[in-house]
């Protein structure tokens, strides 16, 4: 891959982005003054309290109790491994998950064949530190 290439799909995903952010700003704007109208209040006030909305809200709550364990708490002092674990699990999964990909696509000092650090200076063993 080369650094256009790389420039290029870096632009387009910013570009994406930015396109998603605005998107949500305006829906965010819309549903925010259709708040501070009388019956449209009524209307989202009408749609929280239905049935249905309260099942699948209580089914998911009880699937993530389920999956992370009881709460913690502080009063009383109540430690549930359970969940760090899980929170920990899914860290390691992510950091291993991105060691293999980046290794995947290049070598060290490397992303694909874009060179991330000069090949000219290299860091270890270099005699103009400190140590001298």
């Amino acid at each position: 891959m080369d650094l256009a290439l790389v420039g290029i799909i870096v632009a387009i995903f910013f570009g994406v982005i930015g396109v998603l952010l605005t998107i949500g700003g305006f829906i965010f704007s819309h549903h925010r003054r259709a708040m501070e109208q009388p019956e449209s209040r009524e209307d989202y006030i009408r749609r929280l309290n239905h049935p249905v909305y309260f099942q699948l809200l209580e089914s998911c709550l009880g699937w993530m109790d389920d999956f992370f364990g009881p709460q913690m708490s502080l009063r009383p002092f109540r430690f549930e491994w359970r969940g760090f674990f899980v929170c920990e699990a899914i860290s390691l999964g992510y950091a291993y998950a991105s060691f293999v990909i980046g290794w995947m696509m290049g070598a060290p000092g490397a992303l694909g064949r874009v060179s991330m650090f000069s090949d000219s200076a290299p860091l270890a063993g270099c005699r103009t530190g400190f140590a001298g």
